[in-house]
């Protein structure tokens, strides 16, 4: 068993090595990293023909080539750069020896390859290739989330993505819905949910006048004119659920005293 232990340790020591230049006539042979994962199939290997047909010593040449055909998507078909690769003493017989099962390489001119390596990196390259693409997908959905949190309004403030003057528009009605409401409490809450409805759509610089009239109609409306006021809604629900939309029972009074309103001054330009 110690035969296996000295090949899985020659396994370990090439997988952990950035690069195989050596003496610098082989510059060519860089270790890709995305695809430095080799997966050794031992049995297919202890019971190949080319396992029986090897001593000691050429088994570990071929077992480099397999390697460096894994590495570097091939290995070059130049002896002298071979022999280089695999140290001294390697003869010719042993690269005849030790290169009957590579072929010449179908994309890259003057490498061989291994059959069994080219499938295996064929798997791999579609692996990285959807693992690309995934990340991709999830960079963009990340891309989205981050533009829809910048959109979104800040704690006590408008949306990042309003104009000037939409901003100071809403801002306006924003103040005259604090100072008409004759239940203003809860002033942070209010101006939150003021502008979580301007983030979805729901108040904009064109509908701020209808925004407005929705609340005086509500002032003067029987509901929150009885009791003292017992049962006017606070400001903070009153826009959470969109009450400007309503039209309440009025309270009656006489003929011509009815005044017509806009925005107040202060609302605008």
């Amino acid at each position: 068993m110690l035969w296996i232990s000295l090949i899985l340790d020659l396994i370990w020591f090439l997988l952990n090595r950035e690069n195989r230049d050596i003496g610098g006539l082989m510059p060519e042979l860089v270790v890709k990293k995305a695809l430095k994962y080799i997966p050794f199939y031992a049995k297919d290997y202890l019971t190949s023909e080319m396992h029986a047909k090897l001593d000691w010593a050429r088994r570990g040449m071929y077992l480099e080539c397999l390697l460096h055909a894994h590495l570097n998507d091939g290995i070059p078909a130049d002896r002298t750069h071979l022999k280089n690769m695999l140290g001294a003493g390697v003869t010719d017989e042993d690269l005849e020896a030790i290169l009957a099962p590579f072929a010449e390489h179908e994309t890259k001119p003057g490498y061989l390859q291994h059959p069994k390596t080219a499938q295996v990196l064929a798997e791999q390259t579609k692996v990285i290739e959807k693992a690309t693409a995934a990340n991709k997908a999830r960079w963009g959905k990340s891309k989205a989330t981050a533009q829809a949190v910048t959109d979104a309004p800040q704690p006590g403030g408008p949306p990042a993505s309003l104009s000037d003057e939409d901003k100071a528009t809403l801002t306006r009605l924003l103040n005259a819905l604090k100072a008409k409401h004759p239940n203003a409490v809860s002033i942070s809450s209010a101006e939150a949910t003021f502008w979580q409805k301007v983030a979805e759509g729901k108040i904009t610089a064109a509908n701020a006048q209808e925004v407005y009239t929705g609340l005086l109609r509500w002032c003067t409306s029987k509901q929150w004119t009885k009791d003292d006021g017992k049962y006017v809604l606070g400001l903070q629900k009153w826009i959470a659920e969109e009450r400007w939309l309503d039209k309440p029972p009025q309270v009656k009074v006489p003929f011509g005293s009815r005044t017509f309103v806009t925005l107040p001054d202060a609302t605008k330009p």
